[in-house]
């Protein structure tokens, strides 16, 4: 529940989805990505840098909510090279600040080329197949090993793993899935129930504006956090 930044995503990822089934589809590409580097990270194969991995989390936060304006407004391209330009441009000058290596340089780097491609792609070329469900899967995963080192840290602070390994992980990976399932359901009841007023007592146009509303935050949220953890 202190995740902020995790619930937020899962709030954009609701959104990018639509329907039922996508969203479990996501659901499933997150939690396999998370629980994959989440396993890395505390058995100590991989160190990734905290303040980077908490950075490109709000990065996750702001990709997910330009997706949903990208395929609604139909200028994907624009927005994928804004992203990219702009999400190199503050690896490079944090560099230059010596916040971080060359080798944090090159993660920016690798992260913007993907933000680019990810917005990039033209989902109207795409199998109806796949682009209900194989794109978004494949996508979450990727998402979900970002955030899975952000889990890791919280975990390796609260210092539960210095006993039975498996068990802390096991535990940590299930109260981390409940919590999802309790947020999403929490949330499409909410949703479901502001649906109903806004039928009955307000106009059709709240139907439209509230998704903006929402991804309007959630991009300020994410883009705060991106440039202020990178840049701290």
């Amino acid at each position: 529940a202190s995740g902020v930044d995790h619930i937020a995503f899962l709030l954009g990822l609701m959104l990018v989805a639509g329907r039922m089934r996508k969203l479990l589809v996501a659901i499933t590409g997150f939690t396999l990505g998370h629980s994959f580097t989440l396993s890395l990270a505390v058995l100590g194969w991989v160190k990734p840098e905290a303040r980077l991995v908490e950075a490109f989390i709000g990065l996750t936060i702001a990709l997910v909510a330009a997706d949903y304006v990208a395929t609604r407004n139909g200028q994907r391209n624009k927005l994928a090279l804004i992203t990219a330009t702009a999400t190199i441009f503050l690896g490079l000058l944090a560099w230059w600040m010596g916040n971080i290596s060359i080798r944090g340089f090159i993660s920016f780097l690798g992260l913007g080329l993907f933000a680019g491609c990810y917005l990039g792609i033209d989902t109207k070329h795409l199998s109806k197949k796949y682009q209900r469900n194989g794109l978004i899967g494949l996508v979450t995963i990727i998402f979900g090993l970002i955030h899975g080192f952000g889990f890791a840290g919280f975990l390796l602070e609260t210092g539960l793993v210095s006993g039975n390994l498996a068990l802390s992980l096991i535990g940590f990976n299930l109260g981390v899935e409940i919590g999802q399932i309790l947020f999403l359901l929490g949330a499409l009841f909410i949703f479901y129930i502001m649906k109903k007023i806004a039928q009955q007592y307000v106009s059709k146009a709240t139907d439209f504006y509230a998704p903006i509303l929402i991804v309007g935050c959630l991009s300020g949220l994410g883009f705060f956090w991106f440039v202020e953890r990178s840049l701290q």
